[in-house]
């Protein structure tokens, strides 16, 4: 009873049942009492669950119990089954601050934020934020804006910083990496291949290699003068397994030709250049994002 122990395993595997059983063996063996007892969930479905089959394997084993000192323990702890903590660690941590409030320098009246709360409060503190930035470091949002990124989008990424305190995220700045020759090179392979691709949609669609080169085609034509941005997303469509479906070119010779020329290109430069763009960016939106996180935990 005194041995720790770490388990791993899989849902509906015994996890629960096998706590149960080791909570009601301390009791029954007189290793601690009732009110001696924690056991912490991370949710309050689980915890719910535990305290149900606690009290329900308790009564089981106290009836059938025969030795009377023994009897008399489980006895006790059904008595006393109030005092036994079983709950997620937030009520957990609440319930020690409630017991030493003025140490922890707490309102004695204080209240843990549900999920939900919390969500509204974080949100609050992103558009205050948004604005402190938007009249006083503007330079913040120009950097973002010339890698492509909109705050909009940033705020899930924010709430993920939050949750890892501890997490030292890398912040080193690295050159930005030069797209404009490696994308001429692309580009003047698409603009080639514009000529062998079918008039119309194949019956079946277009295969993996026509569809991102169909988007390509239109991205060029219709997005006037191009950022570092729009060159890395049209990069990143030829970022994945292009292999052709022969019978939807007008050959299969042409297929192929596309086919490796492109990969050559992908493997020649412009996937170390994808890898090396996000490793540009990475400080930059990593930095806007822990701002915010020293501000709030001050």
């Amino acid at each position: 009873m005194k041995t720790n122990f770490l388990v791993e395993a899989g849902a509906g595997s015994g996890k629960t049942t096998s706590l149960v059983e080791r909570i009601i063996n301390i009791i029954h063996t007189g290793t601690a009492t009732v009110d001696q007892i924690v056991a912490i969930t991370f949710t309050r479905k689980a915890a719910d669950e535990l305290k149900v089959r606690f009290q329900s394997k308790l009564e089981k084993v106290w009836k059938q119990e025969e030795d009377h000192i023994k009897r008399e323990r489980l006895a006790q702890a059904l008595q006393n089954i109030d005092q036994c903590f079983l709950g997620t660690v937030h009520s957990f941590c609440a319930k020690l601050l409630r017991e030493r409030p003025v140490e922890a320098k707490l309102d004695l009246h204080f209240a843990e934020l549900e999920e939900e709360d919390d969500l509204n409060v974080l949100e609050e503190a992103w558009h205050l934020f948004l604005k402190h930035v938007q009249e006083d470091r503007e330079e913040l949002l120009i950097n973002l804006e010339k890698i492509g990124i909109s705050v909009d989008d940033l705020f899930n990424c924010f709430k993920e910083i939050r949750e890892y305190p501890d997490v030292e995220w890398v912040t080193d700045i690295v050159p930005k990496p030069e797209l404009e020759s490696p994308f001429r090179n692309l580009v003047s392979v698409i603009n080639e291949a514009k000529r062998s691709m079918p008039v119309k949609e194949p019956e079946k669609g277009y295969d993996k290699l026509q569809k991102p080169l169909n988007i390509a085609i239109q991205k060029l034509k219709y997005l006037g003068e191009l950022t570092d941005k729009d060159r890395i997303d049209i990069f990143e469509l030829f970022n994945k397994d292009l292999k052709p479906t022969y019978n939807r070119w007008e050959s299969k010779e042409v297929a192929v030709y596309y086919f490796e020329k492109i990969n050559d290109l992908m493997d020649g430069s412009i996937k170390a250049l994808i890898k090396a763009w996000k490793e540009y960016c990475h400080p930059i939106i990593i930095s806007f994002l822990r701002m915010l996180s020293v501000i709030m935990s001050r």
